[in-house]
């Protein structure tokens, strides 16, 4: 079994209870149950992947093409018809819709629970991300703030079969130009890339919003299930599990 980093700390499920309150208990069986539904459906899948970092916008909820962000979105691939999405603003949009289908909480408070980056709540969006009290924000930030558990591992392969692996942990494609793990993902990169583990705990299978039949291919991309490429050509990767291992 690989070594957690920040073994006295909190999973993610729990980090987000604490983040809302106590209004969403971010419970591992109903977001498995959410990830099986939404991936089934249309309400994600074909949403274009686009690059601009904060298009969080997929086809069941456009939000973003009724604001200012309509113009960058429609300039790199984005449509009023099907919306866009980057890696990010998939992974906080999900965990946010998932969190208000448990809660019964609109999705423009369940999103103040999850982080995304340090720099949306200042774009004047609707909508705003995570954020400490001081007003910082990010998935590292995140990760500090509730001592998150997580693991590295230098290879895909090393991480599939860990054992540590469960459906709804998050994975970090670290770009592995600037850094190895949780320390490449401090290093700012424009191919660190993010999605939701959907496998049985050693299947190469997840869900996100970028490349789709390649390490590094960024001509086939798109929003849907499909096996763990980073946008890096050669990555590292994190796991931020969800919970405990069932």
């Amino acid at each position: 079994m690989a070594s957690m980093y920040n073994s006295d700390g909190w999973y993610m499920g729990e980090a987000i209870n604490m983040a809302s309150l106590n209004t969403c208990a971010a419970d591992l069986g109903k977001w498995q149950n959410f990830i099986d539904d939404y991936t089934s459906n249309d309400y994600y899948k074909g949403t274009p992947y686009i690059d601009w970092v904060f298009a969080s916008s997929p086809k069941g909820d456009r939000w973003q093409m009724n604001e200012w962000s309509v113009s960058e979105m429609l300039k790199v691939g984005g449509t009023y018809e099907e919306g866009g999405l980057n890696c990010m603003g998939f992974v906080w949009h999900a965990i946010a819709k998932g969190l208000s289908v448990e809660s019964g909480l609109d999705i423009s408070q369940t999103g103040q629970y999850v982080p995304f980056s340090s720099y949306f709540n200042g774009l004047g969006l609707s909508r705003k991300c995570w954020a400490t009290p001081g007003g910082s924000g990010g998935w590292t930030v995140f990760v500090d703030y509730y001592n998150l558990h997580y693991y590295e591992f230098p290879t895909k392969e090393e991480m599939l079969s860990s054992g540590v692996l469960q459906k709804g942990d998050i994975i970090w494609c670290v770009d592995g130009s600037v850094g190895l793990g949780m320390a490449g993902l401090r290093t700012i990169a424009d191919n660190h890339h993010i999605g939701i583990y959907t496998g049985n705990g050693t299947s190469d299978s997840w869900w996100q919003s970028g490349p789709v039949k390649a390490d590094g291919d960024l001509v086939n991309v798109g929003t849907d299930v499909c096996p763990i490429y980073g946008a890096a050509a050669k990555n590292t990767y994190v796991v931020l599990p969800w919970a405990k291992k069932a």
